[in-house]
Order: C-alpha cells, then structure tokens, then sequence
C-alpha cells in the first residue's frame, strides 16, 4: 500500500504531465498566430502598392520604407501573443494552486483533520511576473521578435536587387518565420516559465502549510533528455526551511519538487495508539522511488555511453566516477533572497 508520500508525489507527476499536454495546446495556437503575421505583413506590402510581379523604381523605393510597418507587425504579434501567453500562465497558476490543496487534503489519511492554507493570490499573481535569470517573459519575447528584423531587412534587400514579386516576397518570410519557431526559443521560453511558475507556487504551498510539511524533494525526468544537473539533484531531500535552489535549474528543465510530510510522531501523535495501516502510510519518510542513479543503471550500455560521452563512461564503469561528481554546485541557481 503507497504511503501519504508517494500518493502525494505520484498524483502531482500526474497532474504536471497534465499541464504539459495544455502548454503543448497553448504552443500550437501561438505558432498560428506567430505565422498570421505574415500574412499581415503581405497586407502591408499591398497596401503600400507594392503588388505585382515587377517592381518599377518608384515602387522598390516605397518598398525600403517596409521595415518600419513590419516592425509594427511583429511588435502587435508579440503583444498578441504576451497576452495569450499571460492568461495561460495565470490559469496554470490558479489552477495549480488548487490542485496541489487538493492532491495534499487526497493523499492524507482521513484520521488526520486539517485545514490546508491556500497561497495568498498576490502571491502567485507575483510568481507569474518574477524574472527568470534576470529577464522577464515579457521581455524575452521582445527579443524574439527584434531577432527578426534583420533577416527581413535582408529579404527586403535581396527582394528590391533581384525583382522579386509580392509573392516570392511572402513566401520567404514565411519560410524565415516558420523556421525562426522551429528553433524552439519561442517554446523554450514558455515552456521553462510554466515550470518555474507551477514550482513556485507548490513550494509557496508547501511553505504555508509547513505544520504538515517537512520538506521537499527533488524529482527528475527518467529518460535521455535530463541533463547531469538534474540527475544528480533527482530524488535528494531537503528541509522545508534549507532548500534554497532556483527551479527550473536550466531552460527547459522538467523537474518538480514534491513535498515530504510529517510522521504521525512528528505531529504530535501517539503512534501505538494508531491502527497499523494508518500508522504506516503516514511514516514520514522521503518516497523510495527509483532514482536518476539507479534507473541509469538498468539502462543499456548504448545508452549510458551516449548519455555520458566515452570518457565519462569508461571512468563511470569503471568506478572512479560517482553521479555526484556530475554535480558543479556554482552552476545552481540560488532563489533570490
């Protein structure tokens, strides 16, 4: 039978899955809008009088006064874009902020009555407008957006020397813009705030209701994407009051922290006095679920090679490398004081 903790940790893997699959929807409305914007910037050209398959002189002279109104364009698309990203943000963390209440009044024995307290809503409105390595969200869309400028100069430029038509015009922004989202810095950014905001706000819960809560555990990825960082982090434990480590670690980091209650005597009980099944889902021990180490173990030598490089894995078979040595504690991020 699952302890208090693993019901606890297993339902908030569930729930962060979850909200994966809503930011996997949220990713694919934004590139609709990202690439609309060409075809306002087509709108642009045409009304400026730039149709046709020929240029005359006249017409690629109002065509180099074009940077400014696609400029318009991609700033109006950013702030399109902010605004969807924003409203996502503030429904996953509402949201979350009831769900993980939910998942800890679930997942404690029925024996133990408790009132959970809920993360205060300027809080977590706080939380979504927090910077991340110094920038806002916000921001790094703008930077997205102003990475653009340059290529279209160039295709204006390209467009005007070689007599490009409207439509050969278009279809080269188009084909930038689809490649400009297919490097993924649009999602990354998204999806790295998703699990600093859906992180900030558990371990703000975890914090208000540390009469329950003890501490807070560290739990990665089990697959070939998860970084060194993150694998030997996975599974350790700290002390609500210790843990001072910026989540996410790194963009697109995927680890959550799950909290770790009280035994029944941590709380003030007297455990002889309860039924045996109670007492024991409610032991206090930290969840003894495979760790990064121990999965990576099971793992075939094709992949611990390929995961860990040639050198690392001959020192690592060998012995004379342990995953804590994976660790480099200057490259963790520390939580602002």
């Amino acid at each position: 039978m699952p302890t208090t903790n693993e019901k606890i940790r297993d339902a908030l893997l569930r729930y962060f899955h979850f909200v994966e699959t809503l930011t996997d929807r949220q990713l694919r409305q934004l590139e609709k809008v990202l690439m609309e914007s060409v075809n306002d910037i087509n709108d642009q050209i045409t009304r400026l009088g730039l149709a046709g398959t020929n240029l005359n002189v006249w017409e690629r002279t109002r065509l180099l006064t074009l940077r400014e109104e696609i400029e318009k364009v991609l700033v109006a698309t950013t702030f399109r874009m902010s605004d969807q990203i924003e409203d996502n943000f503030r429904q996953i963390a509402f949201t979350m902020t009831d769900e993980v209440n939910n998942i800890l009044r679930a997942s404690i024995p029925k024996d133990l009555i408790v009132m959970f307290n809920a993360v205060p809503l300027a809080q977590v409105i706080e939380f979504i407008d927090a910077p991340t390595g110094g920038l806002l969200w916000r921001d790094r869309m703008i930077q997205r957006y102003k990475s653009l400028l340059i290529p279209m100069d160039n295709i204006i430029s390209r467009g005007i020397m070689q007599g490009w038509s409207v439509p050969q015009m278009v279809k080269e922004f188009k084909t930038l813009v689809g490649n400009e989202w297919k490097k993924g810095s649009w999602e990354q950014i998204i999806r790295t705030e998703v699990v600093r905001i859906g992180n900030a706000v558990n371990l703000a819960t975890y914090k208000q209701n540390s009469d329950i809560i003890k501490g807070v555990q560290w739990l990665a990825t089990l697959d070939f994407k998860t970084c060194f960082v993150c694998a030997s982090l996975d599974g350790k434990f700290w002390e609500l009051g210790t843990f001072d480590l910026y989540i996410p670690a790194h963009p697109r980091c995927r680890c959550i922290l799950t909290p770790v209650t009280k035994s029944w005597r941590e709380l003030g009980f007297d455990v002889d006095e309860l039924p045996p099944g109670t007492r024991a889902s409610m032991n206090g021990q930290v969840p003894s679920t495979m760790n990064y180490n121990q999965w990576f173990g099971t793992q075939s030598a094709f992949f611990q090679r390929n995961w860990l490089g040639n050198k690392r894995y001959e020192l690592w078979k060998n012995g004379k490398l342990e995953f804590e040595d994976f660790l480099d504690s200057k490259k963790l991020l520390k939580q602002p004081k």
